[in-house]
């Protein structure tokens, strides 16, 4: 047999032949010389039976070349003999069986080829692979399968650090179920300007690569500092890791998952972990113009979970049950560790025009593992310049953002600048996100003037400053802003005075060693019972602009804090029905309004204008005011009649000086009250000595109110009773806050003010005075008259009793305080008589029906 034989097995000096191998059969490559199966396949095919084996001589299995076709193509019996005597070609299949294999050198793959293992605990392969993609548009192919890479090359202080799988050219790579061990330490750190060279990377997308990668069911072990999992700098088509794990070493820094060192590369990471002890998951740095998706429970654990670094126009989606960690061990100040950073470096490249959506998703940091430093969840860091502008991030759905209850890490969102002034706005959208601390308590919520979210702390005090000291000197950053909105809905306002009194070294220090913290000016902190409004004139005009609510002066004292409250009324200006209390509020109901309430409370002052009305519709509990105030439009040139519901009254000018009794009616300006003279001649006299609660009111030259002298209870209560008794007059009011209708007939001052005229149950408004009389009176008297006199000056008011009329057996009675002309008619158009009368005078006449100057009177 010729010497090639025994190199061979299987030698085929002929071409275009095919051979069947069958099931069971066992093919045995020589270890000796060239360590492959067959000579001369390239124009033969093999195909062999799926139960065929393929071993060495030592009957362990052979690494094995499939076509596309799933013919054999070759076996060899270590790598040497696969990368010398093996020909690869397009849509190779390469199987390596379990064992470990040493790569010779950086493994080239310059066409479609699949590896293929037994297994990510089988198959070790130890060294580096290289994808070289091809030139044109069509992509190289290479997918490697079910296998660990275990990576440790020399380190190097300079230069090149060879990655375990790099990319260059177009090509399209999947790497599935397999781990990859990187073992070697970069030189690089995050600001190093070419990672791809200074960082051990396990995949490296290099600056020519294009087309596709995918990895997917793979663990990354980052073992040493300076490594990234995977290190995009150049533009690709896409980037997905999907149910991948990278995990980094216990200590050390500069660890990366993915990094993002190129702009347009779409990248996706899809129910994906990455945990990293120190630095940055997802880093992005001087990228942009691209989408960067995170979904479907991908948990994502470092120092910063993402950082956007230097970049700018980078939309990111995190959703579907998503977990973004912020951690950190370290005790010192840090400017990028958060669950989400964007930050610049001093330089000319910027962070703007970044969106971030947070859908369903957990934003925080790391509890109870480790004292954490300073950080927040959400970091827009302005300490550095350009200053980050024009950052989005947008919080929805179900998300739940968390932070640490300690004096470490109070606040959801830090800023380092003023955000309005460089426009990066923390947006919720909805009502289903949260804010809470790490116990699940929820956050104090800070909202911008407009109403929209600018903040969340976990405090009352860290809502307003956050304050560290550094040696002897204790540094404030604050969060609230001018204007601010703090919302502690649960707390009340004496809880919060009391919670920031409490707070001496942010604003009453004890120690010459810094200064205290000065809350800025419109702050309102929207408490469970009013607001508290810092600056007295800010908190004067929003008590102005928001008379329902209780309105606080917060004033901040050298040695604390006090309130004082700013009094502005409710005006009601139409018809307003109260469901919800307004506890010791004033109130105003203007001219023609109704208030009307349902529920039972306390209010201060009540000013009620003429025809504004009150109803209370609870039937439990009780609607009260310190006191009811009545307003009428009074005047000089006529008299209105007015009562009050309540037994004494306090009138007042409008400078608020008490007015003890009317006016005389020798002055010009006053008030003045008149009064029935008594019950039995409806005569009108003014009252120089005393106010009635009913009667007839005038006034010149100033505005009044007229108010009960204590408190009041707003209820409803029956009307007055007329008098029985013959030729008695009553004149009454309503004693009730709205307008009732008279169950019996009443005499009703005209608009005019001349005369009160007969009414049959006549609608009585609140605070109307009326006169009432017996049955009999009433048959026979249809109007009282008021004299013509002018209420001012030095004119006598002649409240002209009117002339009025009654009835005795046999007799008309004629009253009248000065002689006049009366004629009496029989109902058949007879003069009975005609002549003048004094007052008293009887009329006799015989039993029947009259007309007494028109008025109709029966007499028995």
């Amino acid at each position: 047999m010729e010497s090639t034989a025994l190199q061979y097995p299987i030698s085929v000096r002929s071409t275009g032949n095919t051979f069947n191998i069958g099931e069971g059969s066992v093919l045995k490559v020589n270890k000796n010389n060239v360590g492959v199966l067959i000579q001369d396949y390239k124009t033969n095919t093999f195909n062999c039976d799926n139960t065929v084996k393929y071993q060495i001589a030592d009957e362990k299995s052979a690494i094995t070349v499939f076509n596309q076709d799933g013919s054999l193509r070759n076996a060899a019996c270590d790598m040497s003999g696969l990368l010398s005597e093996v020909d690869l070609t397009d849509q190779n299949r390469i199987v390596f069986p379990e064992g470990e294999y040493t790569l010779p050198m950086t493994l080239p793959l310059d066409k479609s080829i699949t590896i293929q293992g037994a297994g990510q605990d089988k198959t070790i392969i130890k060294g580096a692979i290289l994808v070289n993609g091809s030139a044109n548009n069509t992509a190289t192919d290479v997918k490697i399968k079910g296998l660990s890479i275990d990576y440790t090359p020399t380190k190097v202080t300079s230069g090149k650090c060879t990655p375990i799988i790099e990319v260059t050219g177009n090509a399209d790579l999947l790497i599935d179920n397999c781990i990859m061990n990187n073992n070697t330490q970069g030189y690089g750190d995050r600001k190093n300007p070419n990672p791809a060279e200074a960082l051990q990377n396990a995949i490296l997308l290099g600056a020519t690569a294009k087309g596709t990668v995918r990895v997917e069911n793979t663990t990354i072990n980052l073992a040493a500092n300076a490594q990234s999992g995977v290190l995009i700098d150049g533009e690709l088509t896409d980037v997905s890791l999907v149910n991948t794990k990278i995990e980094g070493q216990v200590n050390g820094s500069n660890q990366f998952g993915v990094y993002i060192h190129h702009k347009k590369t779409p990248v996706t990471v899809d129910s994906t972990t990455i945990l990293l002890n120190n630095h940055y998951c997802i880093y992005a740095n001087n990228a942009g113009d691209q989408k960067l998706t995170i979904k479907n429970k991908s948990n994502i654990v470092g120092y910063g979970a993402l950082y956007l670094y230097e970049t700018s126009d980078m939309n990111v989606h995190v959703s579907g049950g998503s977990t973004l960690t912020g951690k950190t061990k370290n005790k010192g100040v840090s400017d990028s560790f958060a669950a989400i950073a964007i930050s610049t470096n001093n330089s000319t490249v910027g962070a703007s025009n970044n969106e971030i959506v947070i859908e369903d998703s957990y934003i925080g940091n790391k509890f109870d593992e480790q004292e954490t430093m300073a950080m927040t969840p959400i970091k827009i860091n302005g300490s550095f310049t350009p200053t980050p502008c024009d950052n989005k991030i947008i919080l929805k759905g179900k998300t739940i953002v968390s932070t640490t209850d300690n004096i470490k890490n109070p606040t959801i969102v830090g800023y380092g600048m003023n955000p309005d002034e460089y426009n990066n706005v923390i947006m919720v959208e909805g009502t289903d996100v949260q804010f809470q601390d790490q116990n699940g308590k929820p956050c104090v919520i800070i909202n911008k003037p407009d109403g929209s979210f600018r903040n969340a702390a976990v405090s009352i005090v860290t809502a307003i400053d956050f304050g560290e000291l550094y040696g002897s000197t204790y540094y404030h950053e604050g969060i609230a802003y001018a204007g601010d909105i703090i919302l502690i809905p649960d707390t009340t306002m004496a809880e919060t005075l009391n919670s920031l009194n409490a707070a001496k070294p942010n604003f009453f220090p004890d120690v010459d060693t810094w200064e205290p913290y000065t809350i800025p000016d419109g702050v309102i902190f929207n408490c469970k019972d009013g607001r508290l409004v810092i600056e007295e004139n800010t908190a004067k005009a929003y008590a102005i602009a928001n008379p329902f609510k209780r309105v606080y002066w917060l004033n901040q004292g050298a040695q604390s804090f006090s309130i004082k409250e700013c009094v502005v009324a409710i005006d009601i200006k139409s018809d307003t029905t109260w469901a919800t209390s307004f506890q010791d509020r004033q109130v105003n109901i203007l001219n023609g309004a109704t208030l009307t309430v349902s529920v039972p409370m306390a209010l201060d002052t009540v000013m009620m204008e003429e025809d504004a009305q009150v109803v209370f519709t609870a039937t439990e509990g009780k609607l009260t005011a310190r006191s009811l105030r009545f307003a009428p439009l009074l005047s000089a040139t006529g008299w209105k009649a007015f009562g009050m519901p309540f037994t004494s009254a306090v009138i007042k000018n409008s400078t608020e000086e008490e007015i003890s009794a009317p006016s005389t009616q020798n002055v010009d300006n006053g008030i003045w009250f008149a009064r029935l003279k008594d019950n039995k001649t409806p005569e009108f006299v003014v009252d120089e000595s005393a106010f009635g609660m009913a009667g007839l009111w005038a006034a010149n030259g100033d505005t009044y109110t007229i108010s009960s002298e204590g408190a009041f209870e707003f209820k409803t209560l029956e009307e007055p009773a007329a008098p029985t008794e013959t030729g008695t007059f009553l004149m009454c009011s309503n004693p009730n806050t709205f307008t009732i209708t008279l169950k019996q007939s009443a005499y009703i001052l005209t608009a005019d003010g001349t005369s009160f005229e007969q009414e049959a149950n006549p609608e009585i408004k609140p605070f109307q005075s009326f006169v009432l009389t017996d049955a009999k009176t009433l048959s026979t008297l249809r109007s009282l008259r008021i004299g013509d006199g002018v209420v001012t000056g030095n004119q006598t008011i002649e409240p002209v009793d009117g002339y009025y009329v009654t009835t005795d057996r046999g007799a008309i009675v004629i009253h009248t305080p000065e002689p006049m002309d009366v004629v009496v008619i029989r109902m058949n158009g007879k003069v009975a008589y005609r002549g003048e009368v004094t007052d008293g005078q009887r009329i006799m006449v015989s039993s029947g029906i009259y007309a007494v100057n028109g008025q109709l009177v029966r007499v028995k």
